[in-house]
C-alpha cells in the first residue's frame, strides 16, 4: 500500500468539516474550530505548545503498518486496519500537540471521547495503546479500566488479539503475549486490564491509561482515583471512550458536560482535548430535527459505511419510528443523545434555555413568593422550592425559581450515586449535621423567607411535613396541603411544562434541580399525570422538582385544601 501522508489527510479532513462538505454535528464542527484557532495562537506567551503534526501521524502510520482488524464482518476481519480520516484526523489533532519547552511532553493529558456505537471506540483505543506498548521508550505501563472486569479487558482483549495476529510486530519490538498481560521485558513495558474496584489502581504511574464507557460508571471513585494516578507522572496520557447514557445523575454524564463547556466555549482547560460525536438536535432554523432523517443519522456516524452497515441502521431507525419504546435506545446508541429517564417529562436542552445564572435572591425582597416543599423523609434529601411571579416588559408573566436542597452530612459523605460532596462544597447543598436531616433548620429558613418575601403561602405534602406545618401555622403563615395524587400534581405539573417550553420558566442553573428534572418521569391516568422518579433507580430523586411542583400549584392557581392562619408582616 501506498503511504499515506496522515497529517495532510487530517488538515484536508478538517478543511472538509469547516466548509459543510462532510455532514457532522455542531460540536464535532466546534472541535476542528477549537484547533483551527489553537493553530492561529502559537508563539503567543500564554500559549506555550508546539504543533507537531508527526507525532500523531506517526501512531497512524503504526497502526495502518502493523495491526489488522479482529472483528466485523467475514471481508473485514483480518485485513490491515485502514483508518477512517476521522480517526486520522481525531489522534493527529490529539496527540499532536506538545509543549513548546523540553521536554515535548504531550499538551492533552486528557482525550475525551463520545461516540455513538460502532464508531470503532474500542478498536482505535486498543490499537492506540498496542502503539504505546510498542514504541515508547522506559517501563511504560499501559493500562485499562472500566466499571467492570469484563468490560476493562474488553479493549485489552482487542490489543491482545491485534498483536496474535501480527508476528512480524510482537517479534520486532520484543513482545510477549500472555493470558492477561502483555510485555515487553527489553524496556519492562506491560499492559494490563486494571480491575474495576478502584482500590486497585492506587501506586500505579501508568504512561497511558484507557477508560472504558465511563457513562456507565456507579460513582467517581474509580474515575478519580485514575485522575489521581495519572496526575503523578508529567507525561501521562488518560484517554476515556464512551457512547451516551441514561445516568445524568453520574461521573460520565458530567465527564460528559465538561467537554461539551470545552466545545462551546464556556470551559477554558488547555489539557484536554474533547471531540463528541454526535446528531444535532435542533435544525439551523431552530426547529427539532428528525431522529430518523438519513442527514441526522449521518452527522453522528462518520464511520457509516466504513465500519457500519447502512442497511442494518436505517432498518433500525425504522423500527424505532414505528415502536416507541426503541426510540430513546436508538437516540442514545446511534445518536448520541443522552436520555434522562426512562420515559422523560423535561427536555433538558429546553430546561438550560430557561437559565439565568445572573439571578439573584436579593433582587426580589418584598415581592409576591410562593413557598413549595418536599420534606420526603429525615433521611433522604429535603428541599424548598421559591417561586416568584413577575410581569415581562411584554406583558407575560414568568416565574422565578430558586431551591434549597438539604441534607445530613452522613449521607453526603457516603453518597455513591450522585455528586453530593461536589455540590455541597459549591453551596447548591446545604449539609446539617448528623444523621438525619435537620427539619428545624428548614423551618428556620421558611420564617426568614417571609420575613425577606412577600410569602403569599408553603405548600407542601402532609406527610411528612405535618408538624412543622403546624408550627407555621401557629405563627400566622398560610399553608395548603398538596399531596402527591393526580388530582394534586396534574394542574401544576403541566403548568410547569407548558411554561418550560414557551421560556416563561427562568432559574439560576442549580445543578441539583437540574439533576432532578432530568429524573421525573409522568405516570399517567387518563388525562391527568404526577411526577414519579425512575423505576428500579432509587438514587434518582426527583425532591427538588416535586417542591417547585408544589410552589407552582399555588403560583398558577389550583384548588387545595387551604390552612388560613394570619400572614406575617414584618
Amino acid at each position: 500500500m501506498t503511504k499515506r501522508d496522515h497529517a495532510e489527510i487530517a488538515r484536508r479532513f478538517e478543511d472538509s468539516v469547516l466548509d459543510g462538505r462532510v455532514n457532522v454535528g455542531r460540536l464535532f464542527r466546534a472541535a476542528a474550530e477549537r484547533q483551527r484557532r489553537d493553530l492561529k495562537r502559537q508563539g503567543r506567551a500564554d500559549f506555550p505548545y508546539k504543533w507537531a503534526p508527526d507525532v500523531g501521524a506517526k501512531i497512524c502510520r503504526f497502526i495502518e503498518a502493523f495491526l489488522v482488524h479482529v472483528e466485523g464482518t467475514e471481508d473485514l476481519a483480518g485485513t490491515p486496519l485502514i483508518l477512517a480520516d476521522f480517526q486520522v484526523w481525531t489522534i493527529v489533532t490529539a496527540f499532536g500537540w506538545v509543549q513548546a519547552a523540553k521536554p515535548k511532553r504531550p499538551r492533552f493529558r486528557r482525550i475525551v471521547l463520545f461516540m455513538p456505537s460502532g464508531t470503532g471506540k474500542s478498536t482505535l483505543s486498543a490499537a492506540i495503546a498496542a502503539y504505546f506498548l510498542c514504541v515508547d521508550k522506559g517501563a511504560s505501563t499501559i493500562v485499562t479500566a472500566a466499571t467492570s472486569r469484563d468490560q476493562a479487558r474488553l479493549v485489552f482483549g482487542f490489543a491482545r488479539r491485534m498483536l496474535i495476529e501480527a508476528p512480524a510486530l510482537t517479534e520486532r519490538f520484543g513482545v510477549v503475549v500472555e493470558e492477561h498481560l502483555v510485555k515487553r521485558p527489553k524496556t519492562g513495558a506491560v499492559f494490563r486490564a486494571l480491575s474495576a474496584e478502584a482500590k486497585t489502581v492506587e501506586g500505579k504511574l501508568p504512561r497511558l491509561t484507557v477508560v472504558d464507557e465511563v457513562h456507565v460508571h456507579p460513582d467517581r471513585d474509580l474515575w478519580d482515583n485514575l485522575r489521581k494516578m495519572s496526575a503523578k507522572r508529567p507525561d501521562s496520557v488518560m484517554l476515556a471512550i464512551s457512547t451516551a447514557g441514561n445516568d445524568t445523575s453520574g461521573i460520565g454524564y458530567e465527564v460528559y458536560q465538561y467537554a461539551k463547556g470545552i466545545l462551546k466555549g464556556d470551559k477554558q482547560d488547555e489539557s484536554q482535548f474533547a471531540l463528541l460525536i454526535e446528531a444535532d438536535r435542533k435544525r439551523p432554523d431552530g426547529s427539532d430535527a428528525d431522529p430518523f432523517a438519513e442527514e441526522t443519522i449521518r452527522q453522528a456516524n462518520p464511520a457509516l459505511g466504513i465500519s457500519i452497515d447502512p442497511i442494518e441502521v436505517f432498518n433500525e431507525a425504522n423500527e424505532a419510528k414505528q415502536s416507541p419504546n426503541k426510540q430513546q435506545s436508538f437516540e442514545v446508541k446511534r445518536l448520541g443523545w443522552w436520555a434522562h429517564a426512562a420515559k422523560p417529562w423535561v427536555n433538558l436542552d429546553t430546561w438550560d434555555a430557561c437559565a439565568d445564572p445572573d439571578l439573584k435572591r436579593e433582587d426580589f425582597k418584598g415581592t409576591t413568593c410562593w413557598v413549595g416543599m418536599d420534606l420526603a423523609n429525615v433521611s433522604d434529601l429535603a428541599c424548598k422550592a421559591l417561586v416568584f411571579p413577575r410581569e415581562r416588559d411584554d406583558g407575560q408573566t414568568e416565574y422565578v425559581v430558586f431551591v434549597d436542597s438539604y441534607l445530613h452530612e452522613d449521607a453526603i459523605r457516603v453518597g455513591k450515586h450522585v455528586d453530593h460532596g461536589r455540590w455541597a462544597k459549591e453551596g447548591w447543598i446545604i449539609s446539617t449535621p448528623g444523621n438525619a436531616t435537620d427539619l428545624d433548620r428548614i423551618e428556620e429558613d421558611v420564617v426568614a423567607d417571609t420575613e425577606r418575601y412577600a410569602v403569599e403561602a408553603v405548600l407542601s405534602d402532609p406527610t411528612e411535613a405535618r408538624m412543622m406545618l403546624g408550627h407555621l401555622e401557629e405563627a400566622g403563615v398560610q399553608t395548603v396541603d398538596v399531596k402527591t395524587t393526580f388530582q394534586d400534581m396534574n394542574d401544576p405539573m403541566k403548568a410547569l411544562l407548558r411554561l418550560t417550553l414557551e421560556g416563561l420558566i427562568r432559574h439560576d442553573g442549580n445543578p441539583v434541580l437540574r439533576w432532578s428534572m432530568g429524573n421525573v418521569e409522568a405516570a399517567e391516568r387518563g388525562q391527568q399525570i404526577r411526577p414519579v422518579k425512575p423505576k428500579n433507580a432509587p438514587e434518582r430523586k426527583i425532591d427538588p422538582s416535586v417542591a417547585v411542583i408544589n410552589a407552582m400549584r399555588g403560583a398558577v392557581g389550583g384548588e387545595t385544601e387551604v390552612h388560613v392562619g394570619e400572614l406575617l408582616t414584618f
